[in-house]
């Protein structure tokens, strides 16, 4: 019988850390396999694998596009997640980023609505400031109870 784990990662480099750290390894004396799953298209995008200056310009060329509602970035880890009003506008902003040449390190992908709430949810225990315009469009409500 072969059984199958899904994981949800907050981020992609998170999942590829995983992948290249666990790959192969022996749990009850079976061997782990670890894989990728398809991305599913969101209303949202996750960015980062680039510097500051590089997510900065990013971000800036990804509020031309059309149903850009607003970008939330993890200063500390240098990662984005941008929303767009409908999916489709994500998947077109998605595509556009596979041409990006200019950027070689870019990583993209589509950032699930649990995703989101869990990168907004680290931001929040990191101590960063979350803006408030993000949350309106999100539909999220955190409390900094200590």
């Amino acid at each position: 019988m072969t059984t199958y784990a899904f994981i949800q990662f907050i981020d992609p480099i998170c999942s590829i850390s995983a992948h290249d750290n666990e790959q192969n390894c022996s749990i009850d004396g079976h061997t782990l396999k670890v894989g990728f799953g398809r991305a599913t298209p969101s209303d949202c995008l996750w960015v980062g694998g680039v510097s500051e200056k590089d997510l900065t310009e990013i971000g800036n060329m990804f509020g031309s596009f059309t149903g850009y509602k607003c970008a939330l970035t993890d200063t500390h880890l240098l990662q984005t997640i941008i929303k767009f009003q409908f999916i489709a506008d994500c998947v077109v902003a998605y595509d556009h980023a596979g041409t990006l040449k200019k950027y070689p390190k870019l990583l993209v992908d589509f950032l699930s609505y649990y995703g989101a709430n869990k990168f907004i949810q680290r931001m929040y225990d990191s101590d960063q400031i979350v803006d408030e315009s993000y949350l309106k469009f999100h539909i999220v409500v955190y409390s900094k109870l200590g």
